[in-house]
């Protein structure tokens, strides 16, 4: 693992702790860069009643997605840590379809993020609770994959400015590469 992928990781169980408005805009920012989501908005993360959801998104300019976000302080993927995350998603998705139902939303879509890695079993278990539950797209964003997106040359900016990890002179090469003309 590369020095950079492994401080990314390192920061994504603990640089953010205690920090849950700065979750929040960093996983909205991941989002984004899924060229699948638009109209992402986010909710209260500064505090508030959100009514079931952190962020919400369209999917495919046609789903209505309603986000999650549970993160852990000092996260170490320990069988307590992952209960309270699975208890996470469910309470999160309960809300979602509840405040939905409410609001007379048609909830088709349901994305977590978490800085736990689940193994593909326990994301699966997860997404078919989902799918039991009337929700036809469900996405989880666990810490490997939302360090993927952090380190790419679409996420550099991102993973500086919510987990303060500078630019390599590699990085910076193939940033300004990528987005240098834009900028």
């Amino acid at each position: 693992m590369s020095d950079n992928v492994y401080i990314t990781a390192e920061r994504l169980k603990n640089y953010l702790n205690t920090n849950q408005a700065q979750r929040e805009r960093m996983c909205l920012q991941i989002l984004s860069l899924d060229p699948n989501y638009t109209d992402i908005k986010p909710r209260h993360p500064n505090g508030g009643k959100d009514h079931g959801r952190d962020i919400e998104a369209l999917y495919k300019n046609d789903i209505i997605c309603f986000c999650g976000v549970g993160f852990v302080n000092n996260a170490c993927d320990s069988n307590e840590q992952k209960t309270e995350i699975i208890n996470k998603f469910s309470s999160d998705l309960q809300s979602a379809i509840k405040n939905a139902t409410t609001e007379k939303i048609n909830l088709k879509g349901f994305v977590f993020f978490t800085n736990i890695e689940l193994t593909i079993s326990e994301r699966d278990a997860l997404i078919d609770k989902a799918h039991n539950n009337g929700i036809n797209h469900c996405e989880i964003y666990h810490r490997e994959r939302m360090l993927i997106a952090l380190n790419s040359p679409d996420g550099f900016a991102i993973r500086f400015n919510f987990l303060n990890i500078p630019l390599t002179p590699e990085k910076q090469s193939s940033f300004f590469s990528k987005w240098g003309s834009d900028i």
